[in-house]
């Protein structure tokens, strides 16, 4: 159709070889006149949707184009991978053998162990997963060392700026399946937190406070056991779950003797008084406000004895007068009386702000 040819044809004008090139008069650039200029198109990749760009948000990274492949990279390189060596490894035979070890033991007979009496009931399922034989422990710790080992090779050819395709899917795929495997190892010993987690818990730290803590420390005992060595993982997480909770108690202990503000001479203005007084919560708190508010009231040094004698300071605990003593370059009983009278300017202060002093502060 000649109406139709017509419209897509160029301008005679614009396609003429004395028109070509030439720019418009206003313009600072060398743009067509019939175009639009280069700088107004967005690359295909970074257009955005209507909507989207009306409320500026990103698009997403393709995880094949070189950007996504950069970003999963970057991932790759900085994702975790300890593992225990074995000379093992190395053996092409070997590996073929390794890699077949399935997560669940073909024809083994998951016996059901009972749950003990008092459990809380998100923890029942725990008790329905088959414990590890000693042989299908060693061959999991073996598949999941091996396939970091793996990983930890191809990683260290890999370009972050331009990484291989089949290299970086071949990393990511050997890095997941390392995780299942130590995810599976976890779950099958999960019930060994709970046991040595019932026998920790008290008034002080709960259950699910020990089970917690004791979940991590399984994990890190997971990526930390030589199974080359012969011995049971059971024992050796063990004494990693009670070594870590044993660190727990002692820096609760350590939290909680904040709470008790010095013994003996610490606690009284007399030094033939030896009781320990405690202060609960909220005594506490108003001890921190009075505090606060006497910043104006106290000098620095009153300030400094104060804060050293009863623990305020969270790194440095409680002190005895000899180590303000010592700190201070005064003697002991010079430290005893800026106590005193720092204490009866708190002891006032209380009264103003019509709150009950901790005993530490009240009139003897």
């Amino acid at each position: 159709m000649p109406a139709a040819r017509t419209a897509t044809q160029t301008s005679p004008q614009a396609a003429s070889p004395q028109n070509r090139g030439r720019t418009d008069r206003g313009g600072t650039g060398r743009t067509p006149v019939n175009r639009l200029p280069r700088q107004t198109r967005l690359p295909r990749q970074t257009r955005l949707p209507a909507a989207d760009a009306a409320e500026g948000a990103p698009t997403a990274v393709d995880p094949e184009s070189k950007a996504g492949r950069q970003a999963r990279a970057a991932a790759v390189l900085k994702a975790k991978c300890d593992f225990i060596d074995n000379p093992e490894f190395a053996d092409p035979a070997v590996q073929k053998e390794i890699l077949a070890t399935p997560l669940i033991e073909e024809g083994a007979v998951a016996r059901r162990a009972r749950r003990p009496e008092g459990l809380p009931n998100y923890l029942a399922g725990l008790y329905e997963v088959p414990l590890l034989t000693p042989k299908h422990e060693a061959a999991l710790f073996r598949k999941m060392n091996f396939l970091k080992w793996k990983a930890a090779g191809l990683r260290e050819s890999l370009s972050p700026h331009r990484p291989g395709k089949k290299k970086l899917a071949e990393i990511e795929f050997l890095l997941a399946e390392a995780k299942t495997t130590r995810n599976r190892i976890a779950r099958c010993n999960l019930r060994l937190v709970v046991s040595i987690a019932r026998k920790f818990a008290d008034q002080n730290v709960s259950f699910d406070e020990f089970v917690s803590e004791g979940n991590v420390a399984l994990m890190n005992a997971v990526a930390k056991f030589d199974y080359g060595r012969g011995f049971r993982f059971s024992t050796y997480a063990t004494h990693a779950i009670r070594r870590a909770y044993y660190r727990m108690v002692q820096q609760r202990g350590r939290r909680n003797s904040r709470m008790v503000l010095g013994t003996g001479e610490i606690i009284s203005e007399s030094p033939h008084e030896h009781e320990e007084r405690h202060l609960n919560e909220g005594q506490y708190a108003d001890f921190q406000r009075l505090m606060a508010k006497a910043a104006g009231e106290l000098d620095e040094r009153e300030r400094m004895i104060l804060t050293a004698r009863f623990g305020l300071e969270e790194s440095e605990g409680v002190q005895t007068l000899q180590v303000v003593a010592g700190q201070l370059g005064i003697c002991k009983e010079r430290v005893r009386q800026l106590q005193n009278r720092a204490i009866g300017k708190l002891r006032e202060l209380a009264e103003e702000m019509r709150i009950e002093a901790p005993e530490l502060v009240a009139p003897h």
